[in-house]
């Protein structure tokens, strides 16, 4: 008698060689430009449970890429700015491998449009192909987790033993977990703690689908691979992460945790990117010319 031992789980460079990826998105995914960085050994990390952090990084912003190089090392974690397909660098083939199909989606988005990234501000394009960049190294490289930012993002160092808390005691039992705000000061009506992202627990107020900010949040493998198998890209970027109503929103063992480890960040007083003790402030409205 023969038996036969079917392994569920693969590596997760494994995971990435059997998905269903058009062939012009492997070779532009393979292909983005990014920068790795290793923080210095001595630097504790307080998210152990992370395997790498992935920043995707718009490179005119060199405000927020100076005060991201300040903080990402004290991670303690390896990281990657995802710098290639800016905006002005998608060229015509790009669009036609990622947005090629792509249908337009019955989602309201005022003015009685529904949303059609074919239309929309190729900045939003851009965000989505970089954050499938990350995902595609994510498994390429053989990580099991790790951490997505927006180059937005404000680390809040004070949160982070608390989610590394969390997400080890998910075991793996997750394909996504949020941990951004959309408010600077990281204070909404979600409740705190660590729960699925259902009806039940996500208030109406974050739409029909629910969504949840892009500004951080922690992917395993199942939840990276679910989200590159939905290729066309069919929406901007928290809706591709999160949006029940998008084919790419992982809908199952999607968690949501809070007090939030990542929120929005702005221009501080002293006008550098960042984020004060009491909160995120706005860039300060420029003051009127003088009249001549």
């Amino acid at each position: 008698l023969t038996t036969t031992t079917t392994h569920a789980y693969h590596t997760p460079r494994e995971r990435l060689a059997r998905l269903s990826l058009p062939e012009c998105a492997r070779e532009m995914l393979n292909n983005c430009s990014m920068q790795h960085f290793t923080p210095s050994p001595s630097v504790a990390a307080p998210l152990l449970a992370v395997d790498h952090v992935y920043m995707v990084h718009y490179r005119g912003n060199d405000k927020r890429r100076a005060y991201q190089l300040q903080k990402l090392p004290q991670l303690g974690v390896n990281f990657t700015l995802v710098t290639g397909y800016d905006r002005d660098w998608i060229s015509g083939h790009n669009r036609a491998c990622m947005l090629t199909n792509s249908p337009r989606l019955d989602i309201d988005v005022g003015g009685n449009k529904t949303l059609d990234m074919h239309q929309i501000n190729p900045a939003y394009v851009s965000q989505v192909i970089k954050l499938y960049a990350a995902l595609h190294d994510m498994l390429s490289s053989n990580y099991a987790s790790a951490l997505v930012m927006e180059d937005d993002a404000v680390i809040r160092f004070e949160h982070l033993p608390a989610l590394d808390s969390a997400l080890r005691s998910l075991q793996n039992n997750y394909t996504i977990v949020y941990s951004g705000s959309y408010n600077p000061k990281g204070t909404d009506s979600l409740k705190p703690g660590l729960y699925l992202k259902n009806h039940e627990n996500i208030p109406g107020y974050r739409g029909p689908g629910r969504m949840m900010p892009a500004v951080g949040c922690v992917l395993s493998v199942a939840g990276a691979a679910h989200i590159l198998e939905s290729l066309p890209i069919r929406a901007p970027v928290d809706m591709t992460l999160s949006d029940w109503r998008v084919p790419s929103a992982p809908q199952h063992r999607a968690w949501v945790f809070k007090p939030f480890a990542f929120t929005p960040g702005g221009f501080g007083a002293d006008g550098l990117w960042g984020c004060d003790s009491i909160g995120c402030k706005p860039k300060p409205a420029a003051k009127p010319a003088a009249a001549g």
